[in-house]
């Protein structure tokens, strides 16, 4: 499993027959990468277990215990006894009910006591942490929310041409041609007669309500609520009730406008409100500018009285009245509050466990930007399309519901290995505190108090429920039943990096059995903790090919002490909320073949896995404004992918060169541009926000959907 790093140096890679010049000159690809599919998600564990989970008592290990955990039975406090080794449920013996557990991870020696019954069975075991409210048969379909928030603005009238002559359903020619009395054939002089013009809206028009007959078909019990926008916000909720008009002042004060959402009920299921909803539809009519942020506002917060529901918006233009107007900012401060409105929209929408789509109309610019952070965050799809394609758009949309909410995965690594610093990096947000190291919380909270508009961010949110959750299973932790002589981390230690925790590593162990989690020690000396590095990753929302990567490399300060491991454990741990509302821990915990062979481990290389975490890194890279590095990135995967795969495979590489190509060659003009224009975007954090707010539309869309990546694609 310990791959090699290829570093590559060439001056050029062949793409398509031609030589083509490296925007770096070179890059590193990492062959170690361990896929993470949330998907897995919907389906149940090896194991639902009956207790809480038990901690290792290790503040900065927290590994859970395991069917890859050994357990011994103590013949006194600190003594184990050689011929104690639990193999199966015939050896299980009890010392006063306690047994020892050496953590196959920092090698802390805990105190535990496990029943029978509890001892973890197969790869995977699920804990609920928190039961649902409700409780629904298995077989029952979720009762999911599904909002349309529709542009409803006077640029939604722009109407394009296609051959035949076509009726439209809602059609308002109908209430002119009374004014034709000869029922003589109306056309535009010199123009081609066979043909019938269709506005954006009416498009719009014919997509969601295809929509809303599949949804009446497919899932009978999902509910489907309807909500426009122009100068002001219309809730039309599902058809079945009075619309409620939001305007004026309260376009301005998010507070309402999240009360409005909440305040108005989906009390029919779609099979019942379909030809409702499908009347108030054609009744809308085009005029007005475009209250796009006050509507996403209420729409997200109407989505939100289900777990896992999702918000589709469709516009065609600038957000320009009210909360998120992006129309005439000229100063920093107003640019800067327009961006992290959107922030902190995603964020509410994440948290209420909301995921949020966006299509946008070609040809028009709309900030993708700024409302595909909304996507990023919530875990939704943006798109630029073709409004007379809408119909297909939305059925790709609507076929990836959301499986779970709230998702966090943290990983385990033994000392033997450690993340690789510069996919951190890649993922590390400038705004956000745990990726600069500085403490933000005092100005997070003045601007708060300033702008109650931003809601707090995911991480934060996270690290508050994970904190809660590992307290209210703290009865569960170990006792550790040695004292610990505690020194600092090791050269070489991730530590230093916040997004990292990493146990302090103690004096070098005597022997490997100290650190082997498949030998069970026989000495009566205190443990040696060693280094595991922990890494979480906040998700939010996942769907069935939700894909997280995590890469590492072989901890070299310590690569002697290990040279007679034949395996290494790995485990994470997803901390996830059903969409029955019942919040769970999943354990995965997996051991692996070690090898030091650079063939061994690249002979049968998961090409697909590589592909997809290339094209995710790639974007991470382009959405910190470090283009170079993300052209880089994409370059020497081709190269070694190139270089390592076998004929059959070639087909994968082919994939993946031709799905990451359009964005690396949008980051490719972007660069010659701002040369030509001698753009001087700086670097760190003003170079990601100089670029983020010079970014057009179909940039911003392939960035925010190449971070959807998966290996399902390849």
């Amino acid at each position: 499993l310990i791959g090699r790093k290829n570093r590559k140096n060439a001056s050029n890679v062949r793409q398509s027959g031609q030589e083509l010049p490296s925007p770096l000159g070179g890059d590193e690809t990492e062959t170690n990468v361990i896929s993470l599919k949330l998907g897995s998600l919907a389906a149940e564990a090896d194991s639902l277990q009956t207790g809480d989970p038990v901690f290792c008592s290790e503040p900065k290990c927290k590994a859970v215990f395991s069917a890859l955990s050994k357990l011994t039975s103590p013949s006194g406090v600190a003594q184990i006894q050689e011929d104690s080794e639990i193999k199966s449920d015939d050896d299980w013996q009890f010392v006063d009910g306690e047994m020892i557990w050496n953590c196959e991870f920092c090698g802390t020696k805990n105190l535990v006591d496990i029943e029978r019954e509890e001892m973890p069975k197969g790869d995977s075991q699920d804990y609920i942490l928190e039961a649902p409210e409700v409780t629904r048969d298995n077989a029952e379909e979720p009762q999911l929310n599904i909002i349309f928030c529709i542009d409803v603005s006077g640029s939604m009238c722009v109407s394009q041409e296609i051959q035949g002559k076509i009726q439209l359903k809602g059609s308002r020619l109908e209430d002119l041609a009374a004014l034709n009395n000869e029922n003589a054939p109306q056309y535009i002089r010199e123009s081609e007669q066979n043909v019938t013009y269709i506005s954006r809206l009416q498009a719009v028009q014919a997509a969601v309500d295809h929509q809303l007959k599949l949804l009446s078909e497919e899932h009978p019990n999902y509910r489907v609520g309807l909500v426009t926008f122009s100068g002001d916000v219309s809730v039309i909720g599902d058809g079945t009730i009075p619309v409620e008009t939001i305007t004026g002042d309260k376009l301005m004060n998010l507070e309402k406008l999240q009360q409005a959402g909440r305040n108005i009920g989906l009390e029919n299921s779609v099979k019942d409100s379909y030809e409702a909803l499908s009347t108030k539809l054609f009744e809308l009519e085009e005029g007005g500018p475009t209250a796009l942020g006050p509507a996403l506002a209420v729409s997200i917060s109407l989505a939100s009285q289900a777990n896992g529901s999702k918000v589709i918006l469709c516009t065609d233009g600038l957000a320009n009245v009210g909360l998120g107007s992006l129309d005439g900012l000229s100063s920093e401060d107003e640019l800067q509050n327009a961006e992290d409105w959107y922030e902190g929209i995603g964020n509410y929408a994440a948290l209420s466990g909301v995921m949020v789509d966006i299509i946008s109309i070609t040809d028009d610019q709309c900030s993708l930007e700024n409302l595909g952070k909304v996507c990023d965050l919530t875990h939704g799809k943006v798109d630029r399309v073709n409004p007379l394609k809408l119909t297909e758009n939305f059925v790709g949309i609507l076929e990836k519901p959301a499986i779970a909410t709230l998702v966090s995965a943290t990983m385990l690594l033994h000392d033997g290995l450690k993340f690789r610093i510069d996919q951190i990096a890649a993922e590390a947000s400038d705004a956000d505190p745990a990726a600069s190291g500085v403490d933000a919380s005092a100005d997070a909270n003045d601007e708060r108090k300033s702008n109650d508009a931003i809601p707090k961010s995911q991480d934060e949110a996270a690290k508050e429920v994970s904190d809660k959750e590992e307290e209210e299973v703290g009865s569960a932790e170990a006792s550790k039943i040695f004292e610990l002589e505690e020194s600092s981390p090791s050269k070489g230690s991730s530590s230093s990096s916040p997004q990292i925790e990493s146990s302090s590593e103690m004096k070098a162990p005597q022997s490997h059995s100290d650190l082997d989690p498949n030998v069970v020690s026989v000495s009566p000396k205190p443990a040696k903790i060693h280094q595991c590095s922990r890494l979480t990753k906040t998700v939010g929302n996942a769907t069935d090919d939700t894909e997280v990567f995590f890469e590492y490399v072989t901890n070299e300060a310590v690569a002697d002490r290990y040279r007679d491991l034949k395996f290494l454990p790995f485990q994470v741990q997803i901390y996830y909320t059903r969409l029955d509302g019942s919040r769970c821990i999943r354990v995965v915990s997996h051991q692996k073949l070690v090898t030091f062979s650079n063939e061994e481990a690249e002979t049968d290389i998961n090409v697909s896995l590589m592909a997809a975490n290339a094209v995710q890194k790639s974007a991470k890279y382009a959405q910190n404004g470090d283009y170079e590095r993300s052209r880089a990135n994409r370059f020497a995967n081709m190269r070694f992918l190139r270089d390592n795969v076998n004929a059959s495979q070639q087909h994968v590489v082919d994939k993946y060169v031709a799905f990451s190509s359009p964005m690396d060659d949008q980051l490719r003009l972007e660069q010659i541009t701002e040369e030509e224009n001698s753009i001087h975007v700086g670097g760190g954090k003003f170079r990601k926000r100089a670029r983020a707010r010079n970014r057009k539309d179909g940039v911003s869309k392939n960035m925010y959907s190449n971070q959807l990546a998966h290996s399902g694609l390849f």
